[in-house]
């Protein structure tokens, strides 16, 4: 036990060794109780052997005095065995009885003695805990004091090592800061000098510029003045022109308007009011001759480019087809008209093409025409 004891104190070393003595302490606490409790275990078990010897030894004198007890009346009343008696001695022999007990007897010795010699085994190790306990304490003791010896040494020489550290870094700081001020000294000098010098050239540059361009523009000035009022002069004729050949566009597309006009126009023919509107035959002017247009296909979209061929204002339209307002004469000059509702002319639709039919004026169509 001592020898387990003196080994958990040497595992438990390097923690120490490297300054968690507070933790070592409360190891060696926890040890000392363990020890404490173990020895008040074995203490506990030495009472309970000895206990159960007493017993053992009360019980085997109870049989021994119960077995002279039956002996001695044995021998006082041999005559007056009942009839159950002598059939037990039959059954049972008194001196097989008795070597027995003393087997027993022997037994009970034998334990005895090898209990006795187990509690004296108990009691040299209770002595040798208790002396191991006393020899791990002064050890503990001397542990301790290594401990705070070496870490006050340690301590000692990591304090000096960190003050000579710290000196060794401020005497390395002063020298750097010192050759950075003289060098930051040379340095500003160096840039007032390009500074003054940089100054002394602008100005110089700034004069020669300045004369440069005063002669320049005093030498253009007269120049200048007398192309802009030549550029003047042409910017108006030039107006004059656009302004010329702008009223000749106007007059030719008015010319070219009124032309298309009339080769698309279109009108109604036996017409009358209809609502705040007019209807009556569709018929619409190719070259110089007025035709009818046939119903094959016509639908409200060729009513609303018909519409609007007549008057641009109008609003809703309708048709009506099988020559309704009365059968045309002449030509025929559409058939299967084909609009979207948003070209300028009948003839810009698509369809069989001009005069292309096989229609006749029964067929011609009709349209309505009127405003909101």
């Amino acid at each position: 036990m001592f020898v387990w004891c003196f080994s958990l104190a040497l595992v438990l070393l390097p923690a120490a060794a490297v300054g968690d003595l507070e933790a070592l302490t409360l190891e060696i606490s926890n040890l000392g109780r363990k020890v404490d409790s173990f020895q008040s275990f074995v203490l506990q078990d030495i009472s309970s052997i000895k206990d159960k010897i007493n017993k053992m030894d009360s019980k085997i004198d109870a049989i021994i005095r119960q077995d002279h007890i039956e002996e001695d009346k044995d021998q006082a009343q041999p005559g007056s065995q009942t009839h159950e008696a002598s059939s037990f001695n039959d059954k049972i022999d008194p001196m097989g009885l008795q070597e027995q007990l003393d087997r027993i007897k022997r037994g009970f010795r034998e334990e005895k003695k090898w209990i006795r010699h187990d509690l004296d085994d108990l009691k040299g190790i209770s002595q040798n805990l208790l002396v191991g306990k006393d020899q791990i304490a002064e050890y503990l003791l001397t542990l301790e004091t290594n401990v705070n010896t070496f870490l006050s040494k340690i301590i000692g020489e990591l304090k000096d090592g960190v003050l000579d550290i710290t000196k060794n870094v401020q005497r390395d700081l002063n020298t750097s800061i010192e050759r950075s001020a003289v060098n930051v000294d040379e340095k500003v000098q160096s840039f007032k000098q390009l500074v003054q010098r940089t100054d002394t050239i602008c100005k110089s540059s700034s004069d020669t510029i300045t004369k440069t361009l005063t002669t320049v523009l005093s030498v253009s000035e007269n120049t200048i003045e007398g192309y802009l009022k030549k550029t003047s002069l042409n910017t108006v004729n030039l107006i004059n022109a656009v302004k010329e050949d702008i009223n000749i566009i106007k007059e030719n597309t008015a010319k070219i308007m009124a032309k298309s006009h009339d080769m698309t126009r279109a009108r109604l023919a036996n017409e009358s009011d209809y609502r705040n509107g007019v209807q009556g035959r569709l018929e619409i002017l190719h070259g110089s001759e007025w035709g009818t247009v046939c119903d094959d296909g016509f639908d409200l979209e060729d009513a609303k480019v018909a519409c609007l061929m007549i008057d641009s204002k109008f609003v809703y339209y309708g048709y009506i087809s099988e020559a309704y307002y009365g059968r045309g004469t002449g030509a025929i000059w559409l058939d299967e008209v084909a609009c979207t509702g948003e070209e300028r002319s009948l003839f810009h639709c698509e369809g069989d093409g001009i005069g292309e039919h096989n229609c006749n004026h029964g067929e011609d169509v009709g349209i309505k025409c009127w405003y909101r």
